[in-house]
């Protein structure tokens, strides 16, 4: 079942395709379309990417490559887990609901795909500025064998006092990396550096 926040985005999309004259399965594919050309912008190698958006049932499950739907769901202190991963995990709950072996596909790909879905929740987090959010966690990640206090250093202009200053505040520990915080976590440190930038 979708929730409150899914169902909206459906309606915000049907109410779009009206007011536009557009046929909502124009839209869909359209959406669908730019979908699948962001995965391959990230993920070049993905393959057999699949998009099943219904707006009456209010659905949106994804058939992409195993490697992909693992970062997507992936837990902190894993290899899979990045910046990726708590990006979706923000504004949303994924769930993999079957792996599709590569050998359903003909021709057969190198790899295993899996059909993911995606429950769209805004208000899952207290986020105000995604923009930030989404900049926190790509500084957090741009180097994983460093520190979170030199990422935070070079991606945010801070000294080595206020980087650690921040995760202070943020109730992080100094010598942590980023790939250990979990996606709340990640919002705490963002309200810090929200309000350090703003000064």
């Amino acid at each position: 079942m979708a929730n409150s926040n899914t169902t909206e985005l459906f309606e915000a999309l049907t109410l779009l395709a009206k007011e536009k004259g557009i046929d909502p399965a124009v839209l869909i594919e359209k959406i669908q379309t730019a979908l699948v050309i962001a995965i391959k912008k990230e993920y070049p190698r993905s393959e057999n990417i699949k998009f099943d958006i219904d707006i009456a049932k209010g659905k949106f499950d994804v058939a992409i490559q195993k490697e992909v739907a693992d970062r997507l769901s992936a837990r902190p202190c894993t290899k899979d887990y990045g910046a990726i991963t708590v990006a979706v995990d923000a504004v949303a709950n994924v769930t993999t609901t079957r792996v599709l072996p590569r050998t359903l596909f003909y021709p057969a790909p190198n790899v295993d795909s899996a059909v993911v879905r995606i429950d769209i929740d805004r208000t899952k987090y207290d986020i105000a500025d995604h923009a930030l959010f989404r900049r926190t966690v790509k500084v957090a990640f741009a180097m994983r064998r460093k520190t979170l206090v030199n990422n935070l250093m070079v991606g945010f202009s801070l000294s080595r006092a206020d980087a650690e200053n921040v995760l202070a505040r943020a109730d992080l520990a100094v010598g942590c990396r980023g790939e250990e915080l979990s996606t709340e976590q990640f919002v705490a440190l963002y309200k810090v550096l929200a309000e350090v930038t703003q000064k």
